[in-house]
Formats: structure tokens, C-alpha cells, sequence
């Protein structure tokens, strides 16, 4: 992130444990500062809302219960292909 004169600022508390697994983030991903941290978050967060309107929540939960239907009924394929597998019928001829 280039270097601007910042003259805004924000602040809130973190308990120790916070603060230090946000200096641990900062130190594994090269960010020099929890200060830096927080703004590149908000800046991302700003640019990628995580937030769906309701219609758009609700479209992608109901394409997500149909996923797990196909998924459910792919397991029960494999399943009894395997039960098939495992316990082959034995035809015996008339003979």
C-alpha cells in the first residue's frame, strides 16, 4: 500500500490474545503494523462486501440444498454398487 498522509484515526481495543495473532498475521503475510492490518482488511472488505442482499442469500442457499440432494443421491449409488460388490447374486442354471 503506498504511503499517504493519513490524518483520520480509528481506534478499538483488542485483548492480548487478539492482538497478538494480529501480530502474528502481520508478521507471516510482511504488513508492517496491526495498524496497517486493520486498514488493509477494511479496504478489502470495502472492496469485496461479504454481505448479499436477501434475494441473492437466498438463491445461493437454495442452489446449495440441491448440490447436497445430488450429492446425496450420487452416495447412494456408490453404496449400493458397493453392497452389490460385496454380496454378488448367484444365478444357478436349471441345468
Amino acid at each position: 500500500m503506498p504511503l499517504e498522509s493519513r490524518s483520520r484515526m480509528i481506534s478499538f481495543r483488542l485483548t492480548e490474545e487478539e492482538h497478538e495473532r494480529f501480530r502474528q498475521l502481520c508478521f507471516t503475510h510482511g504488513i508492517r503494523s496491526v495498524s496497517e492490518l486493520a486498514r488493509v482488511a477494511m479496504n478489502n472488505y470495502f472492496d469485496k462486501p461479504t454481505s448479499l442482499p436477501h434475494d441473492a442469500l437466498e438463491s445461493r442457499i437454495v442452489e446449495l440444498e440441491n448440490r447436497i440432494r445430488i450429492l446425496a443421491l450420487e452416495l447412494q449409488k456408490i453404496t449400493h454398487q458397493e453392497t452389490v460388490r460385496a454380496f454378488p447374486v448367484r444365478r444357478y442354471s436349471a441345468t
